[in-house]
């Protein structure tokens, strides 16, 4: 403990009152650090304050949870951790959050915020590392119509945030949210008792929330982006922080950090871009820079922060410079730069690169966000942003986030309700019914989104995708027969579609990004169905899934798409007899179901499939016996059944027809 805080605490220790009753608890909060690559981050632990306020219920402030990738709560005194079941209640705007343990302890008391006066003597208790942790204050002024109390309090800093303010009664007047303890200014912001007891009324109506479920919800998810987009900043990968700052203020438009820490990065990459010289700045660059810092000041503004002299700076030059756009940069140029972003998403998609793709999106997403807000009449700016984020949806269920997915088809839905409302050519009102209909389909409405698609069909009737995806949503209603037809409907409005979502497919196999290549052989599929090699590839998919589900010993998972993988070769051999690929890959799937199997502890059922394994590489080979990955692959399984010398003839075969194969 340094002197000046023993002084301090002396000098006061006189207002303190003896007989407090409650119980304190330490709050130690993992969150993202430095972004060290490969999806790997630094964890940063903080140690904060909190409070028993009901029995079984711990009191702190909101931002103390915010962006945790865990917590952990302690006894002060013993450090013995208390059984944390969730977050039972909370209230952003006035960061406060109520914590549920198992444990039972002594609760605090609640006092009456509406008498406290400016100039009133009250105290905290805080942890800040020190054993002994109370600190005298002075109520400074009540702002924001008795909303926030202004303290002046020696000890505020980090560790303090969530501690009880109490009065000379040892009763809660408020929560410390956020200070500062510098000999310049020792100032603090407490929430007042008011708010936490609104906070208590509405936890007895609710249950608690594990903490992984909580970080679920869009607006809470948001802070974890924006804390993952501190940790790319740390990292200097200026990219990855920018989409994850874009992704933060998607979420949850009201961080005022997140505004503030967007806009450094973009002033950062311009600077990279520029190469330090300011003379190669865009308008539109520079703009963009000044209006997040803007937004921050603003949102600052209306909260109990004191915004510092550099953002009314920055809120005044901004004001200056915030021309029409017109006047600096074409709109159109601004839309093809978005629309470039967006298919670079697309194809770090197809490339398998997820991480990538989603950079690229967002960066989209920011560009059409600025355009929006200079000409908010450009309809195709609100489609463009609808279609990416409905592509964010595509990624978010493909990683089987359905909470995330969900927030972007229904934030899709909404831009392109504007943008069919502000559409005055067909071909633009088509485009926005068709994105409107795909964001409805993918959240279920299939009734609402074949009324899209109807009427994109009846605007542009040339468009073979509205039929397709009509077609699907049909087929999800059973209305099989429609389905069909909207199918054939699709194939001769574009007889080239079944044959580019094939080759799509594959190029997709060939990443190895088998999920997304499902997606595009089921197309295929619906297109023209006689088309063995579709059923093939597709089964080359679910071989890769089923691999990757044995290797992350997920034996059941891999058993579906390894079915699945032998009822689509099975159709393929079916629509074409001597199908020689068709028949190595219903062989590697059953050697691949026989691992599966075994390791579930059934060698006997195992033992069967390998056999039909053999049986179907054997009829690959019968047909072409210089295919070398059906002697591999026989080799394998002849391994399983211990058949040694033949599994080494295999392999040997194998090889000999490769190298010949390479000098051919």
């Amino acid at each position: 403990m340094t002197s000046e805080k023993e002084n301090s605490r002396q000098k006061h220790a006189q207002t303190i009152p003896k007989n407090i009753q409650g119980t304190m608890a330490i709050l130690e909060v993992e969150k993202f650090g430095k972004y060290i690559g490969s999806n790997k981050y630094e964890v940063n632990v903080s140690t904060c304050s909190g409070f028993f306020i009901e029995r079984n219920q711990i009191a702190t402030s909101f931002h103390v949870l915010e962006g945790a990738m865990s917590i952990t709560a302690k006894h002060v005194d013993t450090e013995a951790a208390y059984t944390i079941e969730g977050i039972i209640a909370f209230d952003e705007k006035n960061d406060l959050a109520i914590l549920k343990v198992s444990e039972e302890k002594i609760p605090f008391q609640l006092g009456n915020s509406g008498t406290v006066e400016k100039r009133a003597r009250i105290f905290a208790i805080g942890y800040d590392g020190d054993k002994e942790n109370t600190a005298a204050a002075t109520v400074r002024s009540i702002e924001k119509k008795g909303k926030w109390f202004r303290l002046h309090i020696p000890a505020g800093g980090p560790g303090w945030s969530g501690c009880p303010v109490l009065n000379n009664e040892g009763e809660v007047i408020a929560v410390l949210s956020r200070g500062t303890a510098k000999p310049s200014g020792n100032k603090g912001y407490a929430a007042p008792a008011s708010a936490l007891e609104a906070l208590l009324t509405a936890a007895e109506r609710t249950e608690a929330q594990p903490l992984a479920e909580w970080q679920n919800r869009p607006r809470i998810r948001a802070y974890l982006e924006y804390k993952r987009g501190r940790a790319y900043q740390a990292g200097e990968d200026f990219e990855g922080a920018l989409a994850a700052y874009n992704e933060a203020i998607n979420l949850n438009p009201d961080i005022p950090d997140a505004y503030k820490a967007r806009g450094e990065t973009q002033f950062k990459l311009i600077m990279l871009n520029a190469k330090g010289s300011y003379k190669q700045i865009s308008s539109l660059d520079f703009i963009t820079f000044l209006m997040d810092r803007v937004k921050a000041y603003r949102l600052m503004s209306t909260n109990y922060f004191e915004p510092d002299l550099r953002f009314f700076r920055s809120q005044m030059l901004a004001r200056l410079c915030l021309i029409p756009l017109r006047w600096l940069d074409n709109p159109k140029e601004v839309y093809a730069r978005a629309d470039a972003k967006m298919q670079n998403g697309n194809l770090k998609v197809e490339a398998g690169d997820i991480v990538e793709a989603w950079k690229h999106y967002h960066a989209a997403i920011a560009d059409l966000t600025h355009l929006i807000a200079w000409e908010p009449k450009f309809a195709l700016a609100y489609n463009a942003r609808g279609w990416t984020k409905y592509l964010l949806g595509q990624i978010a269920t493909e990683r089987k986030n359905t909470g995330e997915a969900e927030w972007y088809y229904r934030s899709a839905v909404a831009d392109s309700d504007i943008a069919i409302a502000l559409a005055t050519a067909d071909e633009d009102s088509s485009a926005a019914y068709h994105t409107r209909g795909a964001a409805r389909a993918a959240l279920g409405d299939y009734d609402n989104a074949i009324a899209d698609f109807d009427a994109a069909i009846r605007l542009n009737p040339e468009t073979a995708m509205d039929y397709l995806d009509r077609g699907l949503a049909k087929e999800a209603l059973g209305e099989k027969d429609a389905a069909k037809a909207d199918f054939e409907e699709a194939t001769l409005k574009n007889g080239d579609l079944a044959k580019n979502y094939y080759e799509e497919g594959r190029g997709k196999n060939h990443r190895r990004a088998y999920e997304a290549a499902m997606v595009s052989f089921d197309k295929a599929i619906r297109l023209n169905s006689e088309y063995a090699p579709v059923y093939s590839n597709r089964a080359i998919s679910q071989n890769g899934l089923g691999r990757c589900e044995l290797r992350r010993e997920n034996p059941e998972e891999a058993k579906y798409h390894l079915h699945g993988a032998i009822a689509d070769c099975t159709e393929a051999i079916r629509l074409n007899p001597k199908y020689t690929a068709a028949y190595n890959n219903r062989g590697l799937a059953k050697y691949r179901l026989g691992q599966a199997v075994s390791a579930c502890g059934d060698s006997q059922e195992a033992e069967r499939h390998y056999q039909a394994a053999i049986a179907d590489l054997d009829k690959a080979i019968e047909l072409n016996p210089k295919h070398v990955k059906a002697h591999r692959n026989r080799g394998y399984v002849k391994e399983k059944l211990c058949q040694q010398e033949a599994a080494e003839a295999d392999f040997q075969k194998a090889k000999a027809l490769d190298s010949a194969a390479q000098t051919e």
